[in-house]
């Protein structure tokens, strides 16, 4: 039989175990290369990640708050705390995962919503963001250099086109000419 030391004892040891653990995923999430956070049903801030918010002091802040709150403080329209809003609940609403983009100092920034559902019920969103600007720039560099394929390509055509045509009237010519010569 264990006496309460006994169990004392092994309530510390599990107590540091657990504390441990939560340190270790905490230092692992903070070390993401991109912005995560966890919200509630209600689309209320329950985890920031250090990336998605550098300020420690502006994430403990930001912690059981929402975008609304987060853009009054920082003088944001509130509009990008509505569109965040919708773009939440439709992803509750399709139960899946919603993307999204915004522009944010130059540059263009990936969103995305994934619910969490427990027994059919919403536990918790999760949402992740990372910058897409350099993919942008080299999708619309792509897309210039295929208008000016497309472009040379036409022109060639054009090109060849005249030149059939110029062989076919010199060949023309050159059967009239055999023909009045007979």
């Amino acid at each position: 039989m264990h006496n309460q030391s006994d169990i004392v004892a092994t309530n510390e040891i599990e107590t540091k175990a657990l504390e441990k653990r939560v340190n270790f995923l905490e230092e692992l999430i903070n070390n993401l290369p991109h912005d995560l956070v966890v919200f509630d049903p209600e689309h209320r801030y329950l985890f920031i990640n250090n990336k998605a918010v550098k300020n420690e002091e502006v994430r403990n802040w930001m912690l059981f708050k929402k975008d609304a709150d987060y853009c009054r403080r920082k003088g944001l329209p509130l509009n990008l705390a509505e569109r965040r809003n919708r773009m939440f609940s439709e992803a509750i609403k399709k139960g899946c995962k919603t993307t999204f983009e915004e522009v944010k100092s130059g540059e263009v920034i990936s969103r995305n919503f994934i619910p969490v559902f427990e027994a059919g019920t919403l536990k918790y969103v999760l949402g992740y963001a990372y910058d897409v600007t350099q993919l942008r720039e080299l999708n619309e560099s792509v897309i210039q250099k295929n208008i000016e394929l497309e472009k040379a390509n036409e022109k060639l055509n054009n090109e060849l086109e005249r030149e059939k045509q110029r062989l076919h009237f010199r060949k023309v010519i050159f059967k009239s000419n055999t023909i009045d010569e007979l």
